[in-house]
């Protein structure tokens, strides 16, 4: 019977496992040292922003009100190793672009071979899709929250966002808000809050990142795009042609929850057909009656 349990215990454990939560952990890891911190050389209470690398060349990607209407600014990089942040380079940024009415501002910095983000399509997002938000809320570098897509057309004095749960804070303006495949599907900008309730929910709201995507284009401001996923969004655009294009991976490969599922289905019915063996080979003597004979019996009466 104990054996029993645990041939059921082993497979409900696999079967656990096929079902589970996928971590987000891979997604962060090759996301995260793209994205970098913003600082502008007036100290002020909003003087911290975020921002995320479109290019190998140091094109950066952040919001115009965290510049604030500076030519320079000053960019901190983080770098990843062994799963721990470690402060990389501060480069001094020049800001080429400001675009006050789109909220969009484009830094560059005198870097080669940047880690970079993929712009993805804005126009693919559905409600309830799995979002992860990265930047440096009240300057803490590369802090991540994730959520999902709450209204992927939130109009706003005519503006269209996108909105979503995950905790955005002072200073997480200008990172990017990227999808469960790695893709940059908006520029988290604002937060909605009731001003006359203390505690009351805050509503996070991300540029859609094709606007960005477009004023990049006319302006001539190559960035790293997923092409099959956009499919014909540019082509009204004469820049188009400098955007640098990722093709997807065609490797197949299999996730490691289902290796760990198989391997645990296969152990349990090993140990299934073992105790199935054993019993077999192990059989109780039969006890044969002879019903030809008549049973001695005592009868007493009380």
């Amino acid at each position: 019977m104990i054996r029993w349990a645990i041939c059921l215990a082993l497979f409900f454990q696999a079967f656990g496992l096929c079902f589970a939560e996928d971590t987000l952990a891979p997604l962060v890891k090759r996301t995260v040292s793209a994205v970098v911190t913003i600082k502008t050389l007036k100290k002020t209470a909003n003087s911290v922003g975020s921002g995320f690398v479109i290019n190998p060349q140091g094109f950066i990607i952040t919001n115009d009100h965290v510049v604030d209407k500076e030519d320079k600014v000053q960019v901190l990089f983080v770098k990843v190793v062994k799963g721990k942040h470690v402060q990389g380079k501060e480069l001094l940024g020049r800001v080429i672009l400001h675009e006050p009415k789109l909220d969009i501002a484009v830094i560059q910095v005198p870097a080669q071979n940047m880690p970079v983000l993929t712009i993805g399509n804005s126009e693919d997002v559905q409600q309830g899709d799995t979002v992860i938000a990265i930047g440096s809320p009240l300057g803490i570098s590369n802090t991540v929250t994730k959520g999902i897509i709450s209204n992927n057309d939130l109009e706003i004095n005519g503006d269209s966002y996108i909105q979503s749960d995950v905790m955005l804070d002072s200073g997480n303006s200008g990172g990017p808000l990227i999808d469960q495949e790695g893709y940059v599907i908006g520029v988290n900008t604002l937060v909605l809050k009731d001003p006359q309730k203390k505690n009351s929910q805050k509503i996070s709201c991300s540029i859609p990142i094709n606007r960005v995507a477009n004023l990049l284009a006319k302006k001539g401001i190559p960035f790293a795009v997923n092409s099959t996923n956009h499919k014909d969004a540019f082509t009204k655009s004469t820049a188009i042609a400098n955007v640098t294009k990722e093709e997807p991976s065609n490797k197949f490969s299999i996730p490691l929850k289902v290796i760990a599922c198989l391997f645990i289905l296969f152990i349990s019915s090993a140990i299934f057909i073992l105790i199935r063996r054993r019993r077999r080979a192990f059989k109780e003597p039969e006890v044969k009656i002879n019903l030809e004979q008549e049973p001695n019996v005592d009868i007493q009466l009380h």
